[in-house]
Order: C-alpha cells, then structure tokens, then sequence
C-alpha cells in the first residue's frame, strides 16, 4: 500500500478545490444569465436593508452583471487552480490559456447581454495580457 507524497497530496487539494470554484462559478454565472429574479433574490438576501423593490431596472441589470463577472473570475480561478494541480508545465500552461480564452468569451458575453459593451475593450487588454505573460514562462 503506497501512501501519497507530500506535493501528490497537495495536487490533489489544489484539483478538488479547482472544481469547487468552477461549480461555484457556473452557479454564479448561468444563474444570473437564466435565472434572474432567484439571483436578485439571492444577492440581496445578503443585504439587511436593501431588496430588490428598492432597485431600478439599471440596478437590477448592474447587480446581474456583476454577479455573472462573480462567477467568471470563480472560473478564471478555477482553471489556475487546476493548472496548478498538474506536475508539467507545459499542461499548466495550456489550462492557464484555456481559463484565460473561456474567462474572455463568457465575461464579453455578459458584457453583451447586460449592454456593458466597453468592459470588451478591458477584457481584451487584459487576455492579451494574460497570454503575452504565459508565452514568457513558457519562452518561444
């Protein structure tokens, strides 16, 4: 019988805790783009004083883009984590890149959907970004 190392269980950790952000991610996400009133409800019901009477349609349409920018970044961390939890880096790289180019298209949809269509213009830059940085770790 072969116990785990040390880094083994530390990888294996660092997977679990990966996929809890990503199913907390799409709760997030998927919940503000499909089921709005439950994530008004749900945002609010951490408020003590507000609800969502008290919210105009902009408010209401702010609240649901920042809930589904919530659970993008959970996503975006999600996939980090994952990489993280692999030994090559060259496989960390590749998932680093995957979370960069989903966190971009599902933010940029929300963008869109919410009509927050100048958050695009910053999501580019910063995918840009992001990937220009992975190909220096990764080198040419």
């Amino acid at each position: 019988m072969s116990s785990l190392s040390s880094v083994e269980k530390q990888r294996k950790n660092l997977f679990w805790l990966s996929m809890i952000m990503l199913a907390s991610g799409d709760f997030f996400y998927f919940s503000a783009l499909l089921f709005r009133g439950f994530m008004l409800d749900f945002m609010l019901s951490f408020s003590p004083t507000y609800s969502e009477g008290d919210l105009s349609d902009s408010g209401k349409s702010i609240v649901l883009f920042a809930t589904s920018l919530l659970g993008v970044l959970m996503h975006l961390i999600g996939f980090l984590l994952y990489a993280l939890s692999k030994s090559e880096l060259t496989e960390q790289l590749k998932i680093a890149r995957i979370g960069l180019i989903v966190w971009f298209v599902l933010d940029s949809l929300s963008s869109f959907i919410f009509e927050f269509n100048y958050n695009v213009i910053f999501n580019l830059g910063f995918l840009v970004l992001g990937l220009f940085f992975l190909r220096k770790i990764h080198g040419p």
